[in-house]
């Protein structure tokens, strides 16, 4: 109907993403970000993609990009922060990393897992208090919630909420297999009825 509207070419390479596509998917979010430049959520997505297929150099120029349009936009920080440290850079991921956390989505559990990885784990400790603080005052993704546990490696308490947010319809766990912050789960048999429940196939 309108193949100029850039937000359909967005969900629809996420679409093909889950399904496995990752080829097309590109080609979909490449698409998206001609026709929206000024977008960092569209910018940010097509790194995401590129991230998944281990193409963080060609992530990074993107999510910089994303930062120009939007210096404060979370998901951009916590992207770039990820690219850079899985290419070495670890200083700079080190300034670029959320101190802060945010509830409502899945990537909010991401920085604890860079912190980790960056040998910060008081800093990822303190994230994991912070949600389970908020989560008692009211409403906090539970992949949100899991990706801190994971980064600290509480893989328990990280599949139960994996579960729980299944049986709560949290819409982010479609983003699972993208997340690095699981890594250290994708053999567990748990986590594996997780994915197969969700029906995504992540990236090939």
């Amino acid at each position: 109907m309108n193949p100029s509207f850039a937000e359909g070419h967005l969900f629809y390479a996420w679409y093909l993403g889950f399904r496995g596509r990752t080829t097309d998917a590109l080609a979909e979010m490449a698409k998206a970000q001609t026709l929206d430049q000024l977008s960092p959520v569209i910018a940010t997505r097509h790194a995401n993609i590129l991230q998944s297929l281990g193409r963080h150099e060609e992530a990074i120029p993107i999510l910089r990009h994303a930062l120009v349009l939007d210096s404060t936009f979370f998901n951009a920080r916590v992207a770039l922060a990820y690219s850079l440290l899985e290419t070495g850079r670890r200083d700079e991921a080190r300034r670029v990393v959320p101190r802060e956390i945010r509830v409502s989505t899945g990537e909010a559990g991401y920085p604890a897992w860079i912190l980790a990885q960056l040998g910060d784990t008081a800093a990822a400790r303190d994230q994991l208090r912070q949600f389970e603080a908020a989560a008692r005052r009211g409403y906090v993704s539970a992949d949100a919630i899991a990706g801190a546990y994971a980064a600290v490696g509480d893989s328990s308490h990280a599949l139960t909420m994996l579960e729980r947010g299944l049986e709560d319809h949290t819409f982010t766990l479609v983003f699972l297999p993208y997340y690095p912050t699981f890594s250290s789960l994708r053999d567990n048999p748990r986590y594996r009825r997780v994915i197969e429940r969700m029906g995504v196939v992540g990236p090939k």
